[in-house]
């Protein structure tokens, strides 16, 4: 997302980015994405919330002559709160039956695959994945349910493509995301906070497991091949 005409922010999902745009919103930042609207106004019409896009969608749109900031969270702890931010965006989803089946789910049934199985840096892949996931879990492959489960499956590399300019801030210290925020526009840039999966139930839980078998799928692997291979 482009702001303000200043720089560029990665959109990488659960790293502040609701909190982010809503914040933006607020203070009137104007704010676009590689779309011929604007982020805010499409927000504040009640048409969608925010999207993320890769680095490199962003730069083909706007160009590089912009710093780019970006806010780095656990992997791990950022795929159980998009998990449970899916649960709650299905939950009206056949009456409440979608979001109660994957309420359910461990971490075997949802990191089911082995790293062999699936490119999690190809579209198409990454595609399969989820339409695998609702064979398994006894989900209609319905195009909603497919977009979910591929955003939730999707590595955040797919965003930064380890891209060594980027300015990263620590989820853990919003604060100075704000400072920088704040030096770069001239406005008291004060995130918005917001958590929209705390209220949401799963049996995804971060026990040591979890953490064996996400890290196996989402670890230094990922990171190694983006930087021999550029797939985006």
């Amino acid at each position: 997302m482009l702001v303000d005409n200043k720089f560029i922010i990665i959109m990488i999902p659960r790293c502040a980015t609701t909190s982010f745009l809503d914040t933006c919103q607020t203070l009137n930042i104007k704010t676009n994405d590689i779309r011929e609207y604007g982020y805010t106004n499409l927000y504040k019409n009640g048409v969608g919330t925010h999207y993320h896009e890769t680095l490199y969608s962003l730069q083909k749109k706007f160009g590089y002559n912009y710093p780019v900031i970006a806010v780095k969270r656990d992997k791990g702890n950022s795929f159980i709160s998009l998990w449970k931010q899916t649960i709650g965006m299905l939950n009206e989803a056949e009456n409440g039956k979608v979001s109660e089946i994957l309420k359910k789910l461990t971490t075997d049934d949802i990191l089911f695959f082995n790293e062999t199985d699936y490119n999690l840096l190809d579209l198409d892949d990454l595609t399969k994945l989820s339409v695998d996931f609702c064979e398994r879990i006894g989900l209609e492959k319905k195009p909603e349910y497919i977009g979910k489960f591929l955003l939730q499956f999707k590595p955040q590399e797919w965003y930064h493509n380890n891209n060594p300019n980027i300015i990263w801030f620590d989820f853990k210290e919003l604060n100075k995301l704000e400072e920088w925020v704040t030096n770069t526009l001239g406005v008291n840039f004060k995130l918005v906070h917001i958590n929209s999966s705390v209220e949401w139930e799963s049996n995804l839980i971060d026990d040591e497991y979890f953490r064996k078998k996400f890290n196996k799928l989402y670890g230094n692997r990922l990171e190694q091949f983006k930087k021999i291979k550029t797939l985006i």
